[in-house]
């Protein structure tokens, strides 16, 4: 009976584990839009974007270079209210949107990322990269309006953004609708949040674990 109930049990693994190594879902549900780029899952271009994202997001602290402490200070304050901003704004979307990543609807889904198979939307990644990115741009230009570095500070920056998008694109985790969402996500943080620090003292601006809050005086 036992030998019975250990087969069965087996049989059972063995079902649940196949049925993650084939395609989960059907390509026919995609849109005609997203359908036109989709990938399998790569795990070497997966490593390739977090590296280059990881080093967007830190690329920021080389505006402090021959900075104030004062400015530091700031550059910081601003620098972490964007990207608290970014990441719990992705992360709600992403709660509140249940989409499967592309390369469920391939064969040989990655076994060790069942928990977020159903995150595809917007893509992380590529909103903390172009939050970086615009949050360069917007400093630096304030900074240093009249530099000649200044186009080719934006040039990489945004370039780099888009390589990161790319990167998950082609890696199989995200589609071309969820880039361009977390692009314009990213975007938005990573210029609105200095550009209001820039309004004045009257105008000041806050993030928290459940809600970002705006404060104007007059």
């Amino acid at each position: 009976m036992k030998k019975k109930a250990f087969v069965v049990l087996l049989l059972v693994l063995l079902f649940v584990s196949s049925t993650f190594s084939t395609s989960i879902n059907d390509k026919s549900e995609v849109n005609a839009f997203d359908a036109l780029i989709m990938n399998p899952y790569s795990e070497p271009l997966d490593n390739t974007a977090t590296i280059m994202n990881t080093g967007l997001m830190i690329a920021p602290a080389l505006l402090a270079l021959n900075r104030s402490g004062e400015d530091i200070l700031t550059l910081g304050v601003m620098y972490a209210e964007t990207m608290a901003g970014a990441y719990i704004s992705k992360n709600l979307i992403k709660n509140v949107v249940d989409r499967p990543r592309p390369y469920t609807y391939f064969p040989g889904a990655p076994e060790d990322q069942k928990d977020d198979w159903n995150n595809s939307f917007p893509s992380g990644h590529t909103t903390q990269a172009f939050a970086s990115a615009g949050f360069i741009s917007y400093v630096f230009s304030a900074y240093y309006p009249d530099s000649k570095w200044k186009t080719p500070v934006i040039a990489a920056s945004y370039s780099l953004a888009t390589a990161t998008a790319l990167l998950r694109i082609m890696s199989g985790n995200h589609f071309m609708t969820d880039v361009l969402s977390g692009a314009l996500l990213g975007t938005i943080w990573g210029i609105g949040v200095p550009m209001i620090h820039t309004l004045g003292e009257n105008v000041q601006m806050g993030v928290s674990p459940f809600a970002l809050a705006f404060s104007i005086s007059f």
